[in-house]
């Protein structure tokens, strides 16, 4: 129906089924068997073979407005890097805007999404750090800034513990992020023509995230007395620390901004991406859940979309750990310390290949004072946010508490490199 621009009408309305831009040679789609994958509360999946891949809207109008435009954005201006637009439905009332209520994509074979990946990745390092530890020996210093990652600058036997190839991919996880930004950045249709910051931006920026973390450290609170005990002493450690939370991301208000605001992904995370065994594919471009339509479309950092993976990356990490703990609790004690280290050269050599990749790109700051400040205050509020989505599952708390708490103790380290 897609193909053939099929129309179906009711007394109400009318479905639109339309394809991508016309082709010489359509793809052949007789015969082919479908199969549901998955029903969510928004969003349906569909698959049909190894062909094509649609996903279906059940909430009319707003994530899968954002959804297709960025999609055929990206596409459209050549982003290797998604699955290709293959078509869309619309439904049209009279006198109504359409309202996007379907995704078709090409099928993308893939050996899993890179949470899968990287989980598994992460796992295979605390099992290399065991079967070595005498070698090991003391831990080495991780680098001191997230942003001063290379390499090259990785001592031989860490970079054999991380595994070489894993270091490869989060150097091209960060390589094809910066090329999403760089081409939602090139445009100057009304929708995607980047925007400077404004004080008015900065100061509403500042009152969201603040709004944010009160609710969620007073949540946090409230559920003290039901928390482990350990988890307990870091949760007050973190409420306790509420001024100075509050003072960092108060810093994206304390001047004016360089840089511009473009659209981004938005909620990117390492489920929202395929992994092929070769590189990455990604997806998932409605939004954050928690945003109405008009936020998703709203133009933002792109330091935004570095800071959600990089707190996904310590996810990955810590819940590697916890899977490794719960077979063998004795061991955590040693691996505890080569967690964060795993954070802060993956997240680092990512960070870096980014920044490489973006080169002098006017959407980031020429500051790298302004750069680092930016990232940590987006790593702080994107950490508090996962930490309030997770309240109600008591095995993800402690993750996110510690990640938080682990970034407070680097944004001190920092603080001077950040004014």
């Amino acid at each position: 129906m897609v193909q053939h621009k099929r129309k179906v009408k009711s007394s109400h309305g009318s479905l639109i089924f339309y394809p991508r831009k016309a082709v010489r040679k359509p793809p052949e789609v007789k015969g082919l068997s479908s199969e549901i994958l998955k029903i969510s509360q928004n969003t349906a999946y569909i698959q049909f073979q190894s062909k094509f891949f649609l996903k279906l809207y059940r909430r009319l109008g707003e994530e899968a407005d954002n959804e297709l435009e960025v999609v055929r954005f990206l596409n459209e201006h050549g982003f290797a890097n998604i699955p290709a637009f293959e078509g869309g439905i619309e439904y049209r009332q009279p006198k109504s805007e359409p309202m996007s209520i379907g995704l078709l994509q090409a099928y993308v074979q893939s050996e899993s999404d890179a949470w899968t990946y990287t989980l598994d990745e992460a796992g295979r390092f605390f099992e290399r750090v065991l079967s070595r530890k005498e070698e090991a020996g003391a831990l080495p210093v991780p680098p001191e800034s997230l942003l001063n990652t290379d390499l090259e600058s990785i001592p031989p036997l860490v970079r054999e513990l991380l595994g070489g190839v894993h270091l490869e991919m989060a150097q091209l996880l960060g390589r094809r992020t910066a090329e999403m930004h760089k081409i939602l950045a090139s445009s100057q249709e009304a929708n995607f023509s980047p925007i400077s910051f404004t004080a008015i931006h900065q100061r509403s920026l500042f009152q969201s995230m603040r709004i944010s973390a009160t609710r969620t450290l007073q949540s946090l609170n409230r559920l003290m007395k039901r928390l482990p005990e350990d988890t307990q002493r870091d949760a007050s450690a973190i409420l306790a620390a509420e001024k100075d939370i509050l003072s960092l991301l108060r810093k994206v208000m304390e001047r004016k901004l360089s840089g511009t605001r473009i659209r981004i992904h938005g909620d990117y995370h390492l489920a929202q991406l395929l992994y092929t065994g070769k590189d990455f594919f990604l997806f998932g471009f409605e939004g954050g859940p928690e945003n109405t339509m008009e936020e998703r479309k709203l133009k933002r950092s792109p330091l935004l979309d570095l800071a959600s993976m990089m707190v996904s990356f310590y996810s990955a990490a810590h819940s590697a750990l916890n899977k490794h703990a719960s077979m063998r609790k004795e061991d955590l004690p040693l691996l505890e310390p080569w967690e964060e280290l795993w954070f802060r050269y993956v997240s680092g050599l990512f960070l870096s290949s980014y920044l490489k990749t973006a080169g002098n790109a006017q959407f980031l700051p020429s500051d790298l004072a302004e750069i680092k400040m930016l990232l940590y205050v987006f790593l702080l509020d994107r950490a508090i946010h996962e930490l309030g989505n997770n309240l109600d599952n008591p095995e993800s708390i402690s993750t996110h508490i510690k990640g938080i708490l682990s970034l407070l103790k680097s944004t001190e380290r920092e603080k001077a490199s950040m004014e």
